[in-house]
């Protein structure tokens, strides 16, 4: 009898184990899941922060979204403009250039990288920065408005000119585009199309 007792708690304890086992399997199956839902909660709570203009909130949402998830350029994106509002410019660059480096075609990564750089005199990064976000596929006239300034800065009228143009074009409204594109002109000795700029 003590016999078949013994054969029977080692027969319970290896069942226990392929239970314990299974749970473990399906434990370590499932996180892709809930963490992916759990980062959406968390860019929403982010996203609430940021709208409240809690930025030192929306700072710590997105660390956690980081902590979760470390691979997902959105929350290092999140991250950069969490810190660019609470005026950490040089942390903002490394959390902008971090998206990049996970997401090599992040266009808006590039475009706020650029204005980044800008902030801090940094114009031919600034430059070579929007030069990506626009090769990228990025439709904003302030890209090119502000790639025409950073060229305007550094005595490269003529690209500055085709830059406040392509504004111009994206957004015919654009005034602060057409005041640069007509002083750009007019600082080249081309004071006909200055003013019919």
């Amino acid at each position: 009898m003590l016999e078949w007792n013994g054969g029977f708690c080692e027969s319970m304890m290896r069942r226990t184990g392929l239970v314990v086992l299974g749970l473990l399997v399906m434990l370590v199956m499932m996180p892709t899941r809930l963490i992916a839902q759990s980062l959406e909660e968390l860019y929403q709570q982010a996203g609430a922060a940021e709208s409240a203009g809690n930025y030192v909130e929306f700072e710590t949402i997105i660390r956690k979204a980081i902590q979760l998830y470390p691979d997902e350029a959105r929350s290092y994106f999140g991250l950069g403009i969490a810190l660019d509002a609470l005026g950490k410019l040089e942390e903002a660059i490394s959390a902008y250039r971090k998206a990049i480096e996970l997401d090599p075609k992040y266009a808006q990564a590039y475009y706020n990288l650029g204005n980044m750089l800008d902030d801090l005199g940094k114009k031919e990064e600034a430059i070579i920065a929007y030069r990506k976000a626009i090769e990228l596929g990025i439709k904003y006239a302030q890209a090119y408005y502000n790639l025409g300034n950073m060229l305007d800065d550094l005595g490269k009228k003529e690209e500055a000119i085709i830059a406040y143009r392509k504004a111009i074009e994206i957004d015919p409204k654009y005034a602060k585009a057409y005041l640069n594109l007509g002083n750009a002109l007019s600082d080249l000795g081309k004071k006909e199309d200055a003013i019919a700029a």
